[in-house]
């Protein structure tokens, strides 16, 4: 029972040393080495207890995914009749506030586009895939509408609050404006002023 309540709390330290690392420097400072310092305990322990650093980031990425999905199912239910437009202006504002809450998937977002190895793209493929059961489980028969390039619109928006997210996640400010929740209000309303523009779009070209 002893050796147990050790390897228990040897694990929360190397975890707890791991999340340290990570939202101080990012996935990329996290090795072997560090984790053990941080835990002030032999590197053999982390082979030992989770294959090595791989086993460190995949526990750490579990726990921030549970927290992730938390976050994701907080947002306001739709109503059954809603169409493209007021399914969006919902869920955007709902993915920026779930990523803000839970800066490590922010940070991951960081990762995969400074890491070559597709190590960062693999653990990245696991938030997106939760981001789209998320969003189907709310409209799995949603249409999108025929005017406007809805994809484009769609690639601009969401890269605009991953790199919205990640000035978050390192505490910098981006344009002069601090990304936090004091500002979320603010974002969202912009979030919703460019949504509500495209929705309009297709009806003023065609007047």
């Amino acid at each position: 029972m002893t050796r147990q309540r050790d390897r228990s709390a040897t694990e929360a330290a190397l975890l707890a040393a791991g999340q340290g690392i990570l939202m101080s420097q990012g996935w990329q400072g996290l090795s072997v080495q560090a984790v053990a310092e941080g835990a002030r305990c032999d590197r053999k322990l982390v082979y030992r207890y989770f294959g090595g650093l791989d086993g460190v980031i995949d526990a750490l990425m579990d726990e921030a995914l549970s927290r992730f999905g938390t976050a994701l199912d907080a947002a306001p239910a739709l109503d059954d009749g809603a169409d493209f437009a007021a399914f969006m202006r919902a869920s955007l504002p709902a993915y920026a506030r779930a990523l803000i809450a839970v800066p490590e998937i922010a940070l991951l977002h960081g990762w995969a586009l400074a890491d070559g190895s597709g190590a960062a793209s693999l653990r990245l493929a696991r938030a997106n895939e939760a981001v789209q059961e998320w969003l189907r489980a709310r409209r799995p028969r949603l249409r999108t509408p025929p005017g406007g390039d809805v994809l484009a619109l769609n690639a601009l928006l969401t890269g605009a609050i991953h790199h919205l997210a990640i000035h978050a996640a390192l505490r910098v400010p981006l344009a002069g404006l601090s990304i936090d929740a004091a500002s979320l209000p603010r974002i969202e309303a912009a979030l919703d002023q460019a949504l509500a523009s495209f929705a309009a779009a297709p009806e003023r070209s065609a007047a």
